[in-house]
């Protein structure tokens, strides 16, 4: 291939220097690399991962950084620090290795913010996008960085730090930007500050349907049925179209407030007028609806239309709570049927059986589920 001249070619490149570290040759993969006349961002990420390999810590992965940061103007992109973190032995290290770039633009601090936050290392982005830190080094939030914050402010319930962040994105001028906009509600409403999300939401000049999702998925987290629809009727006023996400949040919303024929109409909706195709999700939540107001035999006529185990999993839920063992026990076989290793169809019957005072198939389901080594997740307290 070096005599056919493919070596100057990137992508093959990059491929050859994958497929060497995979050989783990990678005083191949070097000399290969050298070799390289016009390297893209591709070939440094590729080099990088091939250093990241088990056994040979982070020091190699870092010297390349820093070698890609001072000897080129080439971007430096998510896919590199992935590869960076993959080389780190700890987060520590790799923050060291962010600080240590003396150049940082705003792309740089919103791909290590991503990839922290796309390895569920929520604390560590919100700790790494200190504002001050990054003011001090003249560098600005933008559309793509703030959301990242934002929903890892929702994932830790850091409303403090949340607040501050929306402050910042006021002051720029992004809180109009419509995934900005979308990320605030959500933190304040997951942070349980939904009175400040409805603030937000009224500030929203012209609100598309990632906005309009963002509240409805708020009032349907604090079990506010009746603010969702009333949510809904504005976008729909509005002109703007609904999405499998709207629905969702709306029946689910609909479905633990007991609004059965809400739930009802809402999938119909979905269906006839937006040709939605529903996945099990929404019949599980049409089945949530008629299982809590006791319409058994309803719930087991959709659930056999959709056939999911986790609309049998709801279905038997509302079996166990409203103790009817016929309906139950067909959940259950079915549910065994499908996935014979879960415990849950076991448990959930025995306890009908025992709510009914039928002791005697109690301990023979619980028997059963023992004898095929089906075991139960133990509970866990926080009482001492």
């Amino acid at each position: 291939m070096i005599k056919n001249g493919y070596r100057n070619d990137c992508f093959v490149a990059s491929v050859l220097l994958t497929l060497y570290a995979n050989f783990g040759e990678l005083g191949g993969v070097e000399k290969l690399f050298r070799r390289i006349g016009d390297k893209d961002i591709t070939a440094w990420n590729s080099m990088i991962l091939a250093g990241a390999r088990p056994g040979h810590g982070s020091s190699h992965s870092m010297q390349l950084l820093q070698e890609l940061c001072q000897t080129t103007l080439l971007q430096i992109e998510s896919a590199t620090w992935v590869a960076v973190l993959k080389s780190c032995e700890n987060e520590s290290d790799l923050v060291a290795a962010f600080v240590d770039i003396e150049w940082k633009d705003d792309s740089s601090w919103s791909s290590i913010i991503g990839t922290y936050k796309q390895n569920d290392m929520e604390l560590e982005a919100l700790g790494l996008c200190n504002c001050k830190e990054m003011l001090n080094e003249g560098v600005n939030f933008t559309s793509y960085s703030l959301p990242l914050c934002f929903s890892a402010c929702s994932q830790l319930s850091a409303i403090c730090e949340g607040k501050q962040l929306h402050v910042l994105a006021i002051k720029s001028g992004y809180n109009r930007d419509v995934y900005v906009g979308s990320s605030i509600i959500d933190m304040y409403a997951k942070c349980g500050n939904i009175e400040e999300s409805e603030n937000v939401f009224s500030e929203q000049l012209e609100p598309n349907e990632v906005i309009f999702n963002a509240m409805i998925c708020g009032y349907a987290h604090h079990g506010k049925a009746q603010q969702a629809i009333e949510v809904f009727s504005k976008l729909e006023k509005n002109c703007v179209a609904p999405n499998h996400v709207t629905f969702l949040a709306l029946m689910s919303a609909c479905s633990h407030a007991g609004y059965v024929e809400e739930t009802l109409h809402l999938f119909t909706l979905m269906l006839d007028k937006y040709k939605i195709k529903p996945k099990s999700e929404y019949y599980s939540s049409l089945v949530d609806a008629y299982g809590r107001a006791g319409r058994l035999e309803e719930a087991y006529q959709i659930v056999q239309k959709d056939g999911s185990e986790s609309a049998w999993r709801t279905l038997l839920g509302a079996c166990r709570n409203h103790n009817n063992t016929e309906i139950g026990e067909k959940s259950a076989m079915k549910m065994i049927e499908m996935n014979p290793s879960d415990h849950a169809p076991y448990v959930l019957l025995s306890n009908i059986y025992n709510a009914e005072g039928k002791w005697e198939e109690a301990i023979k389901c619980r028997e059963k589920m023992a004898k095929i080594h089906v075991k139960k997740d133990p509970g866990n307290s926080w009482l001492v």
